[in-house]
């Protein structure tokens, strides 16, 4: 085992090749204008997320104030009908009398 590493070591040295990693300076174009292009998508992508959500919000407080409404004209609507039954009942009353 030590043999191959010592000619691994040899084989490197004679290449010129260290055992850590290296970023060789010739990096292409086109990858970094891909890459720059990627980022500029993705913080447009971001920032229309971000409308998106908060127009949700939006709307969604503007829903919770309208089923409050609805809420409160259920429960008159309840009641209004109570006292169109009590009213029904005393005019069948009334008229059952006569």
């Amino acid at each position: 085992m030590k043999q191959a590493d010592n000619l691994l070591d040899k084989h490197r040295r004679q290449e010129g090749v260290s055992g850590s990693w290296r970023l060789d300076r010739s990096v292409p174009a086109a990858l970094i204008v891909t890459v720059v292009i990627q980022f500029v998508g993705f913080v447009w992508w971001a920032s229309s997320v971000n409308e998106r959500v908060t127009a949700l919000e939006r709307d969604i407080k503007q829903s919770s104030a309208l089923i409050e409404r609805v809420t409160r004209v259920e429960t008159r609507a309840d009641g209004i009908y109570r006292q169109l039954e009590k009213i029904d009942r005393k005019l069948d009353r009334i008229a059952d009398k006569r």
